[in-house]
């Protein structure tokens, strides 16, 4: 498992390749950052195409801005969070709003049995996350999913620590709440 520092480390370095016009920095970027990103996105948005849509947009939004970004001042990894959480935001609102959305279909998986008991599980946590509202869900999720701390959530979120340490312990409390039902 890679610590946050690494991964830092390793962000940083890609961006300063991204700004000095090499190809090769998006991709050890994407490489070091898009799998949590999607993790996040995904449970996010509950859908593994807009989470694929919203990290698409992140990265592009990223290649746009990536001379704007100064590592001395400011974490890259966070800087780069904070994007995709603007995006799948931006999802849910275009949802929220468009209430004739359809779901993408799934594929077969090859295991029907394992598959089956995957998906009710997946199912049961993507219903307990909805229970959640967004503004508890989205310092949760930064949290367990990206494994940020709460100093960082609260820098990206621009709340105290103590807001986000309370958001945090109230989704728990609502995801407790909701599997006892």
């Amino acid at each position: 498992m890679e610590t946050s520092d690494k991964i830092e480390r390793e962000a940083q370095d890609a961006i300063r390749q991204l700004q000095s016009g090499s190809p090769h920095g998006l991709r050890r970027l994407v490489d070091c950052l898009g799998p949590r990103m999607f993790s996040f996105l995904k449970s996010l948005l509950g859908s593994a195409a807009d989470a694929e849509d919203a990290l698409q947009e992140t990265f592009i939004t990223i290649c746009g801005k990536a001379s704007q970004q100064n590592s001395e001042i400011g974490s890259v990894k966070g800087w780069a969070y904070k994007i995709a959480r603007n995006h799948g935001l931006q999802i849910l609102r275009h949802r929220q709003s468009d209430s004739r959305k359809i779901p993408a279909p799934q594929s077969s998986p090859p295991n029907p049995a394992q598959a089956l008991d995957r998906a009710l599980l997946l199912e049961d946590v993507d219903r307990a996350l909805e229970s959640v509202p967004v503004e508890l869900k989205m310092p949760f999720l930064m949290r367990e999913c990206l494994e940020l701390t709460y100093e960082q959530i609260a820098e990206l979120t621009d709340k105290s620590v103590n807001q986000v340490a309370a958001e945090i312990y109230r989704a728990r409390q609502l995801l407790r709440e909701y599997v006892r039902t």
